[in-house]
């Protein structure tokens, strides 16, 4: 029986990577493989459960840098550092589900942005996209 439950996830994970690998930056760098974690998690919540998850977790994140966006408005200009990076996946912590943050799922959106991004700006825009496909197509699996 946990073999079905494992390939009922693992057609879940495949179902969402088909659809999200079209997007991204390039093969490496698409959608599938920088939201794996988030697809990964939400398929353990089975079927049923599995695309409202992508879409919660898209949907939180999207607010979160909506409000950084507002928080962060007089340093948007600024150089993308390291700590740029870990100052926006501690306030990706505010959402968890048992030992698991949205920081924890978002980390490759976060650090794959933050090496195309110039600017925090850049950066914020970045992930808020990634968001908005992954949230657009979420319906889709």
């Amino acid at each position: 029986m946990a073999e079905k439950a494992g390939d009922k996830s693992g057609e879940l994970v495949a179902k969402a990577c088909n659809v999200l690998s079209i997007y991204g930056l390039d093969k490496e760098r698409n959608s599938c493989v920088l939201e794996k974690r988030v697809l990964e998690f939400c398929s353990t919540l089975g079927k049923g459960k599995f695309g409202k998850c992508v879409y919660d977790s898209a949907v939180m994140t999207r607010k979160k840098v909506a409000e950084l966006k507002k928080k962060w408005a007089s340093e948007l200009s600024n150089p993308v550092t390291e700590e740029t990076v870990n100052r926006v996946l501690e306030e990706l912590k505010f959402a968890s589900a048992g030992n698991t943050t949205l920081a924890d799922l978002k980390e490759d959106v976060v650090r794959t942005c933050a090496t195309v991004a110039k600017t925090v700006g850049d950066l914020l825009t970045c992930i808020d996209e990634s968001q908005r496909i992954t949230w657009a197509l979420s319906s889709e699996f």
